[in-house]
């Protein structure tokens, strides 16, 4: 079986989990962004369907694999054993290109690294045009001779700071900690090759060492981030295989003077090391060894550092000034954010001073999330510090400290208005989706195209409207109720550029008001009104059973019927007429992730809010405008125009019929019984709330 490596990652999660499990849950589990799992469950599907299962998700739990025991236990083998992982990620399958020529010493043919990886010989000739730049970086060369194939030249030490490099741009930091202690059950392409190339030994070993060390340095007072301790080990170790395998860097490049600290902590790890390998260390080895300490590792505390780096806090606050003042956010009140780039800066200028490159395995996510700011923060880093060059995995760091201060200020603060024609389906369905795919937003309000002229617009951050209004275009979005991906980003890009211009003064999140009256007795009337609205809506509800090749005039039919007996005031004609002259995105659609369609119908005529369900029996239905499979379609009626208590209403009973798993699966089932129960426990929670 063939498959990307993330594919299997997300596999071996959703294998282990029990339970329903959220794309944010495995996003964090992996450590990458929820748009990149987003983009690998399609794969997931398919590689399911090829063993019998499908991947069943479910609104507000999440997701999980549905199949037997037999087909679960085969797929775990296939994961567990030699998988071959198809490179389909263009960064990652550059890298493995790197990795390969990293350890070869003869010419390699082109056309064996296309077979290898198994892609086309164009798509590895256009890579290798990006490696010739990037592996310049690190001091080697890319030679291509005709007849013979490519190789990459340069010293063993610059291809084992090349190969670090790969490796941290491509694993994520927890998961190398756990491979490092014998406790990663996922399997990662540059790990199986770490363990390939014969690295996996000396890395565990120099880390059993290095540990004992880390413990010893925070006694004295002074620190190792993660990113540094994993830099010191894998380099450390590489020392020590070059030492065995009689590769000794002559070569002044390393050579400096070190402090008193730094000389006592290499001195340490050098008699460690001699020891654990039995080896013994050349002059240039322990100078090379006391390099890496004094690069990885921080000579003094990072208090130390806020306190007494009075020239690195100015230049710092210079930074941040500019930034602010790209951006219009004021900045330089955020003293974690002043610190804590005090202290990498520090960190940072020591190792590009001294040709050092950092990786960052985020950067593209990146790049991409906060591409204004990222543009901002690499302009103002250069022109504090034009005498250091800062590469763009660096900035990447840099700018996620930003991203953590602004997220701080603005967090859940975007107050959004969404406008519809007059549906409450159709805008419930816009803002329920807003909330789940964009946690920081806040739908304050949803109000009718009629209703917008009473608006005060300036309470508002962002306006999102399903129908063309009488606005300027860049005063709001125009976007459709379920929400398409294209849609989706255009919005979050709204958001990014509205956090980076226009939010200079903003309190804490608002809680959503409620109009109902502070007067007791008035309450307790509007009170007893919602009761009563939603008794005569249970007494009236129904679950139709029909069949499933009824066409649409022969559902309404039965619909019409219905409506008869409860006094609705609407019959067959009519119901057809409004479905014909509406714009059918606004009173007709499939909830998405399920088989159940929506409908809704208001007019002027209609006497009380409604509900009902038409059921389609054992056989699923084809829906006859989207063409998916449905297995019920809900009804939902009520008069045009609602005062605040029946909007309320109203508004209620769409939220619960959109985002409510154990509903949509009652409906899919046609269980009359179980959705009236369910319905009347969700109102007498909503009246609790209320109270």
């Amino acid at each position: 079986m063939i498959m990307s490596a993330r594919t299997k990652e997300i596999l071996q999660i959703l294998t282990a989990e029990k339970n329903y499990i959220t794309i944010k849950e495995i996003a964090s589990e992996l450590s990458i962004s929820e748009r990149t799992v987003y983009r690998e469950i399609p794969e997931v599907t398919n590689v399911l369907a090829v063993y019998g299962m499908e991947l069943q998700t479910a609104s507000k739990k999440g997701m999980r694999i549905i199949g037997k025991d037999e087909q679960i236990r085969k797929l775990l083998q296939e994961l567990g054993g030699k998988t071959h992982v198809q490179v389909v990620d263009p960064k990652e399958r550059l890298y493995l290109i790197i990795l390969e020529l990293l350890h070869e010493i003869d010419y390699i043919k082109t056309e064996a690294l296309a077979i290898d990886l198994r892609t086309s010989l164009p798509t590895v000739r256009n890579d290798l045009k990006k490696i010739r730049k990037a592996v310049e970086e690190y001091n080697l060369q890319l030679i291509q001779k005709k007849g013979e194939g490519i190789l990459l030249q340069g010293t063993q030490v610059s291809k084992d700071h090349m190969l670090i490099y790969l490796l941290l741009e491509n694993v994520e930091i927890p998961n190398l900690y756990l491979w490092l202690d014998g406790n990663l059950e996922k399997s990662n392409p540059f790990l199986e090759k770490m363990e390939e190339y014969g690295y996996k030994e000396y890395f565990i070993r120099m880390h059993q060492i290095f540990s004992e060390e880390g413990e010893s340095l925070e006694v004295k007072g002074l620190y190792l981030e993660d990113l540094g301790y994993l830099e010191l080990v894998f380099l450390a170790a590489l020392l020590v295989k070059r030492n065995r395998d009689g590769v000794i860097d002559e070569s002044e490049e390393f050579h400096i003077l070190g402090n008193k600290n730094e000389k006592g902590i290499s001195e340490e790890l050098r008699k460690k090391i001699q020891e654990e390998f039995h080896i013994r260390l050349e002059k240039s080895e322990r100078q090379y060894l006391l390099w890496l300490v004094h690069i990885c590792v921080a000579s003094k505390s990072k208090q130390s550092i806020i306190k007494t780096n009075s020239q690195m806090r100015t230049r710092v606050f210079s930074f941040v000034r500019r930034v602010e003042e790209a951006m219009g956010i004021y900045l330089c009140q955020d003293q974690k954010l002043m610190d804590g780039l005090i202290v990498h800066l520090d960190k940072a200028l020591k190792r590009t001073r001294s040709g050092m490159s950092i990786s960052n395995p985020i950067i593209r996510e990146i790049e991409k999330d906060y591409q204004e700011l990222f543009s901002i923060v690499k302009t103002s880093v250069r022109e504090v510090f034009p005498e250091d060059y800062f590469p763009d995995d660096e900035i990447g760091y840099l700018v996620l400290y930003f991203a953590v201060s602004l997220d701080n200020i603005t967090k859940k603060t975007f107050r959004i208005l969404v406008v519809c024609s007059s549906g409450m389906g159709s805008s419930k369905m816009l803002a329920s989706r807003l909330e789940r795919e964009i946690p920081e937003i806040y739908v304050r309000k949803i109000v009718s195209l009629i209703g917008l002229g009473k608006e005060d617009l300036n309470e508002y951050d962002l306006i999102l409207s399903t129908v063309p209004l009488y606005l300027n275009s860049n005063e709001y979005l125009k976007v459709s109720p379920l929400l398409n991906p294209q849609e989706l980003e255009l919005v979050k890009e709204k958001i990014r550029r509205h956090k980076h211009r226009t939010l200079k003064r903003i309190g804490s999140r608002e809680k959503r008001e409620r109009q109902w009256e502070k007067n007791g007795v008035a309450a307790l009337s509007q009170l007893k009104e919602f009761t009563n609205y939603a008794t005569q809506l249970l007494e009236d509800f129904r679950v139709l059973n029909l069949d499933s090749s009824m066409d649409l005039g022969m559902i309404y039919k039965e619909i019409s019927r219905w409506a008869q007996k409860i006094d609705l005031n609407i019959d067959e004609e009519e119901l057809m007429r409004y479905y014909q002259n509406k714009k059918v995105m606004e009173c007709y659609f499939v909830i998405p992730s399920t088989k159940v369609s929506y409908f809704e119908c208001f007019l002027e005529k209609i006497r009380k809010p409604a509900l009902m369900i038409c059921h389609f029996g054992r056989e699923e239905k084809r829906d006859w405008q989207t063409g998916e499979t449905i297995k019920a379609m809900v009804a939902l009626f009520y008069p045009k125009q609602l005062d605040f208590l029946k909007r309320e209403f109203v508004g209620t009973i769409t939220d619960m019929i959109i985002d409510d798993a154990n509903i949509i699966q009652m409906m899919e089932q046609g269980d009359e019984e179980g959705i009236k129960n369910c319905l009347s426990f969700r109102f007498l929670e909503y009246i609790r709330s209320i109270v």
